[in-house]
């Protein structure tokens, strides 16, 4: 069988490596019958790692996006309950129970949900045997980054996570309040002995790391989240060689 070479390699040529990750997938897609690929097992996982993770992102920031819109969907929905609850009060002065409890149960359906996407909205995607991506998609909140920091440290303990890749693709600008939690979720991953790995940062966003003066001691900025799983699986050998 023919072996096809495309000229220039995506994979060899600077024009590959200054791609965007969804652009670079795409050009991709048919080196599966590239004889670079096939005569190297490591590009070959490489790319299998890299089209599965794709896959995870894109999935991720769909999921993302129905869960923003059905939290806006609970936010109306807990108005309502709002006032509903002080038709419930009213009601508690007859004496009707039977619809109070109907009530009761519709309150607590809604809190559910509504800790469901509190949970949903900060994902971490396992993307090697001791690295976690975290792909950051709008506002971090003083909520939303207590949660993840609080989801991240406990990943790091129970499954002795080592590499924490931070990709802020999605992030298109930094306020102060949401430079300052990153600079913390930072450091808490430090003391515990992992590495951050930041990825995807724009502009903008570098502009305001660099004038909130966010600390990046000993914290690894690659610019694709393919040369972070590099570095990651690098430093992964490196590691058990020794």
């Amino acid at each position: 069988m023919t072996m096809m070479h495309c000229d220039p390699c995506v994979l060899r040529s600077e024009e590959g490596a200054r791609l965007p990750l969804e652009q670079f997938g795409e050009r991709l897609v048919p080196c599966e019958g590239c004889e670079i690929v096939q005569r190297s097992p490591e590009v070959r996982h490489l790319l299998d790692r890299h089209n599965e993770l794709s896959r995870a992102l894109r999935k991720a920031e769909q999921q993302t996006r129905r869960w923003e819109n059905r939290c806006r969907e609970l936010e109306e929905a807990a108005q309502e309950q709002d006032a509903r609850t002080a038709t419930l009060e009213r009601i508690q002065e007859t004496g009707m129970g039977e619809l109070e409890e109907e009530l009761r149960t519709k309150i607590a359906l809604i809190e559910e949900q509504r800790r469901a996407i509190h949970l949903l909205s900060v994902p971490l995607l396992q993307v090697g045997p001791r690295a976690l991506a975290i792909p950051l998609i709008g506002v971090l909140d003083d909520d939303r980054a207590a949660r993840l920091t609080e989801r991240l440290l406990q990943a790091i303990n129970a499954m002795a996570i080592r590499f924490a890749v931070v990709d802020l693709t999605g992030v298109e600008s930094l306020d102060q309040r949401t430079t300052a939690h990153l600079g913390r979720l930072f450091q808490a991953v430090r003391l515990l002995g992992g590495s951050v790995v930041i990825t995807g940062v724009q502009g903008n966003v570098a502009r305001a790391m660099i004038h909130e003066g966010i600390d990046l001691t000993g914290v690894r900025i690659e610019r694709h989240l393919r040369d972070a799983l590099r570095w990651c699986q690098q430093k992964e050998r490196e590691g058990s060689s020794r």
